[in-house]
């Protein structure tokens, strides 16, 4: 399971060209073939993001899946997602609008579906942004009340 082998490695900060190589090679051909689920997709985007690994089949799965991820992912999902991307070039115009998307289906969640962890990450992520200049949309009160 290519998903679950390139977390592993970006959890233990291990670099596999070969790896990587076939995440890149199949992307397309995983989520097409409808053999991908909302959890591999995160998973891949935030190993790459991560070990900074350029994969432009898995970023283009991420853009033509996004409202898929973002309907059919957990919270936790769509959070790694929106933190991978922001963590990479905000100078990307794809990216940022990828990332804004992402982000505006995400905040308009039940507030209460959010555990700290990905407070924290939603939070940070907001503020790295602003730094670059580009403003996210603000999340609704409920939310809000939970960045604290």
């Amino acid at each position: 399971e290519v998903a679950n082998s390139v977390w592993a490695c970006a959890t233990l900060g291990i670099k596999s060209p070969t790896l990587f190589a076939q995440l890149e090679k199949n992307a397309p051909w995983w989520l097409t073939a409808q053999q991908g689920n909302p959890q591999d997709l995160a998973n891949s985007v935030w190993a790459c993001a991560v070990l900074g690994v350029d994969s432009p089949n898995l970023f283009a799965e991420l853009e033509r899946n996004a409202r898929w991820l973002a309907q059919e992912g957990t919270v936790q999902e769509v959070t790694n997602s929106v933190w991978a991307l922001g963590i990479l070039e905000f100078d990307d115009p794809r990216y940022k609008t990828l990332l804004a998307g992402l982000w505006r289906t995400l905040v308009n969640r039940n507030a209460n579906a959010f555990p700290d962890k990905e407070i924290r990450q939603l939070v940070y992520i907001r503020a790295l942004a602003k730094a670059e200049g580009f403003d996210l949309q603000d999340p609704p009160s409920k939310l809000l009340s939970k960045f604290g």
